[in-house]
């Protein structure tokens, strides 16, 4: 009596020896326990079944069976679910709130996601399609966490076939996916103005520039100018076997450098002196060596009513050459000079011109089109006061013509000039500015600057070197002088005029007595 008991431990209605209306029933195995409606010895109504595990179900059952709608509690992963069950399991439509946050509303089959739904993710994703087994299947729409979307085909849980990704950065991609990549025909209209449209493969473009090169220009060798004169630059966009590749939008700026020699401190210099002659703008070039940025723009450079000539020499090798022209004969340089000093000054633009010239206005960066950007117009300015480079360079030449010079003429002697360390002419105590660029060796730099870059790459700068000549000067045209004027010739040429008019007038008075 007492193993009957145990066995069968029911607590509730009976009908024809049935459990039939409200009960309670302790089972011995995996399910502990059910308190509900019963119907011919089945739980049928509405009820509550309570398993060993701590996990319950309560909401409708059929026939011994849980069918309808309930609500059931997983103790093991701490997931709820509320909707419709059949024969025991998720089937039909219902809501999943997973124990870290995510939450599935929609349909379900054999305990799992199948047809439409709306899966919201614990970080904040929402995914609102179709699935099939679990996973993402056919199609749907998904708005990541970062704000990016997609709306497209699955497969499988990846994006597959046709769909339109919407980054966070403005960027779209409308093509073809296959293993969540881009892989097929599909346009990308980037964030930057970037557009390619062709074929992917594995996320990358079928063909896609790797590297930059000029057009008629061997950039090993570079190219030659003359002084003052404006030039254009031409860039294609290329793959690794030079083919040009047809970028549309990406952007190019294009700078300009000079050779910087660094200056070791000297015995006498003190901690702040070795600071300073760190420089933090410096750039490094293949050729070798690192340049600092020098001055170059592509508009025009507006002088001021004495329309300065860029053919006039700068003044420093104005300066030079006379300190040149000293040791050998200081009177005609001396004459020359001043000539030569009128001319610069009547050359030299104003103050508010040239803090203009300075100030320039850098090239606009250019946008690639077919693969082919242009520079045109380009000029490289006189150098800012106490450029570094020149400084170092002048204070080179400057003792070395000095040292020639003194060897040529009296120590007495002194010739104007500009001092090398301040910029300033030693004898008008003003700053001097130079009106054109100097000739030698420059470094014209290509950097792709496209933001953000395309695919997270940006292709490699491209260098080239320029070389400015000096231009031929026009030949002087000097006036013919007339005769030398003689005051004694001139007096007594109107000492004779004066007396010939007094005869005439005395022969006309006897001519007429």
């Amino acid at each position: 009596m007492a193993s009957n008991q145990i066995r069968d431990q029911y607590v509730g209605e009976r009908r024809n020896h049935l459990r039939d209306g409200y009960g309670v029933y302790k089972y011995e195995n995996k399910f502990y326990k059910y308190e509900g409606q019963w119907k011919a010895g089945k739980m049928h109504g509405h009820g509550k079944l309570v398993m060993k595990d701590g996990s319950f179900y309560e909401g409708e059952f059929k026939d011994g069976e849980i069918t309808g709608h309930g609500f059931k509690y997983f103790a093991r992963t701490r997931n709820t679910f509320s909707g419709e069950f059949y024969l025991g399991e998720i089937e039909g439509n219902g809501v999943m709130r997973y124990s870290d946050g995510s939450v599935y509303e929609g349909h379900w089959k054999h305990n799992q996601r199948d047809g439409k739904g709306r899966l919201t993710e614990a970080d904040g994703s929402l995914y609102e399609g179709e699935f099939y087994k679990n996973r993402r299947h056919g199609d749907g729409k998904n708005i990541y966490s970062d704000g990016s979307e997609y709306e497209g085909g699955y497969i499988n849980g990846k994006r597959h076939g046709q769909g339109v990704f919407k980054m966070i950065d403005g960027s779209v991609f409308d093509g073809q996916w296959i293993n969540d990549v881009f892989n097929g025909e599909g346009v990308m209209l980037h964030a930057s103005g970037f557009v390619y449209s062709g074929l992917w493969v594995n996320g990358k473009p079928a063909q896609r520039a790797t590297k930059m090169q000029f057009t008629e220009i061997d950039s090993s060798k570079g190219i030659t100018i003359t002084q003052g004169e404006p030039f254009s630059i031409d860039v294609q966009t290329v793959d690794d076997d030079g083919e040009i590749v047809k970028d549309d939008g990406r952007e190019l700026k294009v700078t300009a450098g000079y050779k910087y020699v660094p200056r070791p401190p000297s015995k006498d210099s003190n901690l702040f002196e070795a600071i300073e002659d760190v420089e933090e703008n410096l750039i490094q070039t293949p050729m070798g060596y690192t340049v600092l940025p020098y001055p170059l723009t592509d508009q025009p450079v507006h002088m001021t009513a004495q329309d300065t000539d860029l053919s006039t020499l700068s003044r420093t090798d104005t300066n030079l050459e006379q300190e040149e022209s000293t040791g050998e004969n200081a009177q005609a340089s001396s004459t020359e000079k001043s000539s030569e000093e009128k001319d610069i000054q009547s050359a030299t633009p104003r103050n508010s011109d040239s803090e203009d010239i300075l100030t320039h206005q850098a090239p606009q960066n250019q946008k690639v089109s077919e693969g082919c950007c242009l520079f045109s117009s380009l000029m490289l300015l006189p150098p800012p006061p106490l450029y570094r480079p020149f400084q170092q360079l002048s204070e080179k030449s400057g003792t070395d013509l000095k040292a020639k010079a003194a060897a040529k003429k009296p120590a007495a002697a002194k010739t104007a000039g500009s001092d090398s360390k301040t910029g300033v002419n030693k004898t008008t105590g003003k700053s001097e500015q130079e009106t054109i660029c100097r000739t030698g060796t420059y470094v014209l730099i290509i950097t792709d600057v496209t933001n953000p870059p395309f695919l997270g790459e940006s292709l490699p700068p491209l260098y080239t070197t320029i070389t400015i000549k000096k231009k031929k000067r026009e030949p002087t045209i000097v006036k013919e002088r007339g005769p030398k004027w003689d005051t004694n010739k001139h007096i007594a040429a109107t000492v004779a005029m004066h007396r010939e008019d007094t005869m005439k007038m005395d022969s006309a008075v006897l001519h007429d007595d």
